[in-house]
């Protein structure tokens, strides 16, 4: 098992790569992401990204960067809003949900 603090990149599905072709060069991180379990106690437990599974429950701790500019172009303010993955928790597998 790789140590939660080495940095890794993973594959993504063909599906996703697909999915975010149009938008992949404006978006990336290049930071560490924190990751962490939540045990039954509600205690976190620091994990790495093999913990994780399709479907998890997942909390994110993001950092919002909004920029206002004057839009030369258009004549009129416009905004920039961009999120930065800071942490992800897993709060339940995707296997122990139940869906009615």
């Amino acid at each position: 098992m790789t140590a939660p603090d080495d940095v890794q990149n993973v594959a993504l599905p063909e599906a996703d790569k697909e999915a975010i072709r149009d938008i992949q060069h404006d978006w990336r991180v290049d930071h560490r992401i924190d990751l962490y379990t939540q045990k039954e106690n509600g205690s976190l437990r620091k994990t790495s990204n093999i913990a994780f599974a399709r479907g998890d429950f997942v909390e994110v701790k993001v950092m919002v960067d909004i920029v206002t500019f004057w839009d030369m172009k258009a004549n009129r303010p416009r905004a920039d809003v961009q999120c930065a993955p800071l942490e992800v928790t897993k709060l339940h597998p995707a296997r122990r949900v139940k869906v009615r």
